[in-house]
Protein backbone atom coordinates (compact mmCIF):
# COMPACT_ATOMS: atom_id res chain seq x y z
CA UNK A 1 0.00 0.00 0.00
CA UNK A 2 1.24 3.40 -0.95
CA UNK A 3 -0.13 6.75 0.23
CA UNK A 4 0.79 9.89 -1.26
CA UNK A 5 0.37 12.13 1.92
CA UNK A 6 -0.07 15.10 -0.42
CA UNK A 7 -3.25 13.68 -1.46
CA UNK A 8 -4.98 15.63 1.77
CA UNK A 9 -2.93 18.44 1.66
CA UNK A 10 0.51 20.29 1.95
CA UNK A 11 -0.11 21.40 5.06
CA UNK A 12 -1.72 18.84 7.70
CA UNK A 13 -2.01 19.07 10.89
CA UNK A 14 -5.39 17.70 11.67
CA UNK A 15 -5.32 15.04 14.42
CA UNK A 16 -8.73 13.36 12.67
CA UNK A 17 -7.40 13.06 9.06
CA UNK A 18 -4.38 11.56 10.47
CA UNK A 19 -6.62 9.22 12.81
CA UNK A 20 -8.47 8.45 9.45
CA UNK A 21 -5.19 7.40 7.45
CA UNK A 22 -3.84 5.53 10.59
CA UNK A 23 -7.07 3.04 10.43
CA UNK A 24 -7.34 2.51 6.82
CA UNK A 25 -3.98 0.80 6.44
CA UNK A 26 -3.27 -2.24 5.11
CA UNK A 27 0.35 -3.23 6.14
CA UNK A 28 3.14 -2.86 4.49
CA UNK A 29 2.79 0.54 3.81
CA UNK A 30 5.38 3.40 2.45
CA UNK A 31 4.17 6.83 3.14
CA UNK A 32 5.22 9.60 0.07
CA UNK A 33 6.07 12.96 2.30
CA UNK A 34 6.76 14.60 -1.01
CA UNK A 35 5.56 18.52 -0.63
CA UNK A 36 4.06 18.10 2.89
CA UNK A 37 4.34 19.67 6.10
CA UNK A 38 3.25 18.11 9.29
CA UNK A 39 2.14 19.35 12.57
CA UNK A 40 3.38 18.00 15.68
CA UNK A 41 -0.05 16.60 15.84
CA UNK A 42 -0.82 14.95 12.77
CA UNK A 43 2.51 13.16 12.94
CA UNK A 44 1.82 12.22 16.62
CA UNK A 45 -1.44 10.85 15.58
CA UNK A 46 -0.62 9.06 12.62
CA UNK A 47 3.72 7.49 13.69
CA UNK A 48 3.48 7.93 17.18
CA UNK A 49 0.38 5.96 17.31
CA UNK A 50 1.71 3.38 15.02
CA UNK A 51 5.14 3.14 16.33
CA UNK A 52 3.26 2.58 19.93
CA UNK A 53 0.88 0.31 18.42
CA UNK A 54 3.61 -1.66 16.51
CA UNK A 55 7.04 -1.43 18.44
CA UNK A 56 9.98 -0.41 16.87
CA UNK A 57 10.54 -3.57 15.23
CA UNK A 58 7.13 -4.20 13.60
CA UNK A 59 6.92 -0.36 12.78
CA UNK A 60 10.32 -0.86 10.69
CA UNK A 61 9.44 -3.87 8.84
CA UNK A 62 6.26 -2.73 7.99
CA UNK A 63 5.99 1.12 7.50
CA UNK A 64 8.41 2.77 4.84
CA UNK A 65 8.10 6.87 4.73
CA UNK A 66 10.19 8.56 1.49
CA UNK A 67 10.67 11.93 0.46
CA UNK A 68 11.02 13.27 3.87
CA UNK A 69 12.17 16.88 4.39
CA UNK A 70 14.47 17.85 7.63
CA UNK A 71 11.64 19.53 9.29
CA UNK A 72 9.82 16.22 9.17
CA UNK A 73 12.21 14.16 9.87
CA UNK A 74 12.76 15.96 13.23
CA UNK A 75 9.12 16.27 14.30
CA UNK A 76 8.60 12.02 13.32
CA UNK A 77 11.81 11.38 15.54
CA UNK A 78 10.81 13.10 18.18
CA UNK A 79 7.05 11.85 18.08
CA UNK A 80 8.46 8.16 18.14
CA UNK A 81 10.68 9.08 20.59
CA UNK A 82 8.58 10.58 22.98
CA UNK A 83 5.53 7.65 22.12
CA UNK A 84 8.51 4.84 22.97
CA UNK A 85 9.03 6.73 26.49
Amino acid sequence: MKIRLRDYGSVLGSRKVAAEIRESLVFPVEFDLEEVLLSHSFADELFGKLGESLGSFKFKENIKIINMEETNKIIIRYVLEDRAK
